[in-house]
């Protein structure tokens, strides 16, 4: 009878062992595969933010023209990316990626009008501001995503850069601090 219970509770354990040591690597596999889609939407994201910027801040027509091949290169880029990232990051991440995509393919709008004519001055405005707001955005939704995997203690928004003023190691000449 001892040895019945023994055998029983051996299998039992054995099963359980299995179980669990299958159950850790899909987690580890879940894992790895949100982590490497993060890299890839956060790279993504912030090559589309870098041509809306580099495309915002040109006002020569045959400069333009070249950048607006990169712009829509990287739009393109951003949804497939986007589109794939959609069926394994979090839920709070994909609703964050969703507001912050949505920002810029606002200011993307106000760049690109429909008809092919430049924006005007008050839709180049609006675009730089909504882009500038999604700077703080893209870093947030980073912030986001570094948390979901558990490798992150920074703050969630980006901290306010350091005041200017004088520092340790201002104060002229090179050397000693000793006076005349």
């Amino acid at each position: 009878m001892i040895a019945l219970v023994v055998a029983v509770v051996g299998a039992l354990g054995a099963l359980l062992t299995a179980l669990l040591a299958h159950r850790f690597a899909a987690r580890s596999a879940n894992r790895a595969e949100r982590k490497a889609s993060y890299a890839q939407l956060n790279q993504s994201i912030r090559r589309y933010h870098d041509a809306l910027s580099g495309y915002l801040a040109v006002r020569s027509d045959a400069v333009e023209v070249a950048l607006r091949q990169v712009l829509e290169e990287a739009r393109a880029a951003n949804r497939e990316t986007y589109a794939e990232a959609q069926m394994v990051i979090s839920d709070a991440v994909l609703v964050s990626a969703a507001e912050l995509i949505g920002r810029l393919n606002r200011v993307y709008s106000l760049l690109t009008p429909a008809g092919g004519e430049p924006p005007s001055e008050e839709r180049r405005s609006e675009a730089e501001t909504e882009l500038a707001g999604s700077s703080a955005d893209l870093y947030a939704l980073r912030q986001q995503m570094r948390r979901d995997l558990g490798i992150t203690e920074l703050p969630p928004q980006r901290p306010a850069p350091p005041r200017p003023g004088p520092t340790r190691y201002s104060g002229g000449g090179g050397g000693s601090s000793a006076g005349p």
